[in-house]
């Protein structure tokens, strides 16, 4: 009786590699690995050796689509209670199941089904000048928000230039007269560059009737106050805009629109490093306003950067970040002077393509 059983067992498994197409080779694996896996496996088909049992199979398939999904986690954060002219490097998920949890750093995540060539991000941006209006509604934190990058998807930190800086920062020309200001001739706007505690004066000089320098013959600068000077509650700063230690971008005879404002802006000839943190300087035609961007690469001048705009780039979909895969960022809200007592909600929006 042993004897037959023994038979039947080996009927049963030449049985299934023969149904499976295997040949005998495929017989040679399956006997190998029913001896590694017999233990933790014990209702394989293939230990069926009685007349009392069968098996069969089918085949399971299923087709992925091409999905480009990017995630952000968390997606509440709250920076909570501070007073002007802060940096706050730390939120609170406020989201109603993770109130208590404190964190400095978010991920971008890849949920859909291609590799993420390209990921970069936009923020909200007050319309107008909000500073000395009394009007809470008119101000937005997304124009407060810093990154960097804190890791890529293998761990690797960038090699473009990868300091704290705005994700997109719109400063508004001054409402009313700064009397303390020596600005240079020629001079059409001026305003302030806030970074939280520190304000650093700019003053946009043109040769033309407005600060378009693709208008041929008209020169366009931008004057930004010594960086080792800052203005604040405690230090005049530099308030000389003609003395010659200021920084100073020069604009080429080339335009850009923005896709999302429908704005027209004048291209620098080049990104500028500031305080350690580089920008494209981006000047309005109308001269009603400066940005500072780092991490949009929506923004016109994105190319001019080191990283082009971008928060990750990769020159091939094969390098790109893979399913699964993500990127962790660090974030700080840098609060300036002169903000109207509330609560403040704002947007950060991460964008990313499969191209």
């Amino acid at each position: 009786m042993q004897m037959r059983e023994v038979l039947n067992l080996d009927k049963v498994k030449r049985l299934r590699a023969a149904k499976a197409g295997y040949g005998i080779a495929a017989v040679f694996f399956v006997l190998v690995l029913a001896a590694l896996i017999k233990v933790g496996v014990a209702d394989d088909p293939v230990y069926y050796a009685s007349a009392t049992y069968s098996w069969d199979r089918a085949n399971i398939t299923v087709t992925i689509n091409q999905k480009t999904i990017v995630d952000i986690t968390p997606e509440v954060m709250n920076f909570g209670l501070v007073d002007p002219g802060t940096i706050v490097t730390a939120y609170n998920v406020s989201d109603g199941t993770n109130n208590v949890v404190q964190l400095s750093q978010f991920e971008i995540e890849n949920l859909g089904s291609t590799n993420l060539t390209h990921v970069w991000l936009n923020v909200t941006q007050p319309t107008t000048n909000p500073f000395g209006t009394g009007l809470s509604g008119l101000y937005d934190p997304g124009n407060w928000i810093a990154v960097n990058v804190s890791w890529f998807k293998d761990g690797a930190t960038p090699t473009y230039t990868n300091t704290m800086s705005f994700v997109d920062r719109i400063e508004f020309n001054e409402s009313k007269e700064l009397v303390y200001l020596n600005l240079p001739a020629n001079t059409k706007s001026y305003g302030r560059f806030r970074i939280a505690n520190r304000e650093y004066f700019w003053a946009i000089n043109a040769s033309g009737t407005n600060c378009d320098s693709s208008v041929a013959g008209n020169t366009v600068n931008l004057i930004l106050a010594n960086p080792a000077e800052p203005h604040n509650v405690t230090q005049t700063g530099d308030i000389n805009l003609v003395d010659g230690d200021e920084v100073l971008v020069s604009y080429a005879a080339s335009t850009g629109t923005d896709p999302n404002s429908g704005i027209t802006y004048s291209l620098p000839s080049a990104s500028t490093t500031y305080n350690g943190e580089e920008y494209v300087f981006l000047v309005a035609t109308d001269c009603s306003h400066i940005r500072a961007v780092k991490w949009n690469a929506d923004a016109p001048g994105n190319t001019l950067l080191s990283n082009n705009g971008y928060l990750f780039e990769a020159g091939t979909p094969e390098a790109g970040i893979y399913p699964g895969q993500a990127i962790a960022l660090n974030i700080e809200m840098r609060v300036p002077y002169g903000v109207v007592a509330s609560k403040y909600e704002g947007w950060l929006t991460v964008v990313a393509d499969s191209l």
